[in-house]
């Protein structure tokens, strides 16, 4: 499925992107970079990073503010999937 296709749907979301502390690792931010400058504007401003807490939501087939682990909240507290939800919003 090509830019164009993807484009059809509207957008591009990045999920699991991986941090070293809080910041984007350098492979990472420079894929994202190179796809943003391929697609024109199609790609959100926000994304989901690659954190435990999101994995054990998904063993659990639980949402994420629902779990008591200390990863799962350190991952609700960032309100990730919130703000993309906020972003489509925005675009459509």
């Amino acid at each position: 499925m090509g830019i164009i296709g993807i484009a059809q749907l509207g957008g591009i979301i990045f999920v699991r992107v991986r941090i070293g502390g809080s910041m984007l690792t350098n492979v990472h931010a420079g894929k994202m970079l190179e796809v943003a400058q391929l697609s024109k504007n199609m790609c959100f401003s926000t994304h989901t990073t690659e954190l435990i807490g999101y994995s054990e939501a998904a063993e659990s087939t639980a949402p994420i503010w629902m779990l008591s682990s200390t990863n799962a909240m350190r991952a609700a507290s960032k309100h990730e999937y919130e703000n993309i939800t906020k972003e489509f919003l925005q675009r459509f």
